[in-house]
């Protein structure tokens, strides 16, 4: 799937410490949100379902803040308070350039009620252009290696470094029907 890569310094909205989740996630190398594997509950302190008002999914993002939710352009987010199994997610503090062949964990909830989790490695600009053709991917896109669904969009892609989770991308073209794609 395609993410959008991130260089912000956020600094500022920050005084938890970020990244570090109450419970360790447990990351078999899956490689897929569809049909995937539950992620331990509690171990993504960060990643935000957003409902409507009748409790269905629409969208998934990450905790930066107590008043900040990363996701995807068409959702929204409202303030929410930090317990000891919410959390926020690091960001990166300058451009971070993840190199192919990285393995990253994105999570979703195609299925509402358990959230799950996919590694994937990251793909070379080069291949990914390949794939989806060189005037679709732009230097400010990440892909990876599975395939997302459409209410994957917003959450996060996610890299560790010395025991703290960094995102470093959001999912976005995510598939309608959940097919699996060779990368998106």
């Amino acid at each position: 799937f395609i993410l959008i890569s991130l260089t912000i310094d956020y600094a500022k909205l920050m005084n938890a410490c970020c990244g570090v989740p109450a419970i360790k996630p447990v990351i078999t190398g899956y490689n897929k949100i569809a049909n995937g594997e539950n992620a331990v509950s509690g171990s993504w302190s960060w990643q935000v379902s957003l409902q409507q008002s009748n409790g269905e999914h629409f969208c998934g993002g990450s905790l930066i803040s107590t008043n900040w939710v990363l996701t995807a352009a068409h959702c929204s987010v409202h303030a929410v308070e930090m317990t000891s199994s919410i959390s926020p997610i690091c960001l990166p503090s300058s451009f971070t350039n993840v190199l192919p062949g990285t393995r990253c964990v994105t999570t979703g909830w195609v299925n509402p009620r358990f959230l799950q989790q996919a590694t994937l490695p990251i793909v070379s600009q080069a291949q990914c252009r390949q794939f989806w053709g060189r005037n679709i991917i732009t230097d400010a896109m990440i892909c990876a290696g599975a395939s997302s669904c459409a209410g994957d969009s917003g959450g996060p892609l996610m890299c560790e470094s010395s025991g703290v989770w960094y995102q470093v991308g959001i999912v976005s073209w995510g598939h309608k029907s959940c097919k699996i794609i060779r990368f998106n």
